[in-house]
């Protein structure tokens, strides 16, 4: 299992966490301890891809070398736009 990177930046942390967030909803990472209890969900693998994704794409933010094309918003733009 890979290590789940984290950063320092609350924005990026946040955006690393949603999609944590998603792929664990999305891959059914949920465990009912009993009947009728809300159902725990447990963070995916650090190796999918998504995640893995995720956490090279706010490592090269958090280190001021954006992956996206000079023309594209990057994750903090958006996270500002929407207040974040």
């Amino acid at each position: 299992m890979a290590h789940f990177r984290t950063v320092r930046d609350p924005d990026l942390s946040l955006w690393q966490s949603a999609v944590d967030e998603v792929v664990a909803k999305r891959t059914a990472s949920t465990q009912v301890l009993s009947e009728g209890e809300e159902p725990v969900v447990q963070r995916p693998d650090p190796g999918s891809q998504m995640v893995l994704g995720a956490a090279i794409d706010v490592t090269a933010e958090a280190e001021k070398k954006p992956l996206s094309h000079p023309g594209c918003r990057t994750v903090r733009a958006v996270l500002l736009q929407h207040g974040a």
